[in-house]
């Protein structure tokens, strides 16, 4: 009976097992990640700071502007008042154009500089 042959390892050896694992890189070191936060919030910083004075500049730049026109908003309103004034008179001259001593635009209620009650029950 002949020997069985052993089953014996290649000449030179088997190769070496990868047993490490090999992952690639997956994105930046922390030390980059962190002075990309880092610029990005500055830049931010600076972004907000421009954006409040230009808001400032045009803040003030709008109340000019109304101060500038504000006389031309009262004077406009004061017309409106007198022509509204003037109208009211002229109703009251209409309205009361049958009563006797009645002066119109004259409070009923102040003469000679005291206050004056109106009541039915007086004569």
């Amino acid at each position: 009976m002949s020997r069985p042959a052993q089953e014996l390892p290649p000449p030179g050896g088997f190769s070496a097992i990868q047993f490490k694992r090999h992952l690639p890189n997956r994105g930046p070191s922390g030390l980059a990640t962190i002075a990309g936060v880092f610029c990005i919030t500055t830049f931010g910083f600076y972004l907000l700071l421009e954006t409040r004075q230009e808001e400032r500049e045009i803040k003030l730049e709008r109340y000019a502007e109304r101060v500038a026109i504000a006389p031309i908003l009262q004077a406009e309103s004061d017309r409106a008042h007198l022509r509204n004034h003037k109208e009211l008179l002229d109703f009251e001259a209409k309205v009361m154009e049958g009563v006797p001593g009645w002066v119109v635009g004259e409070s009923p209620f102040y003469r000679k500089g005291h206050f004056n009650v109106h009541s039915p029950y007086r004569s």
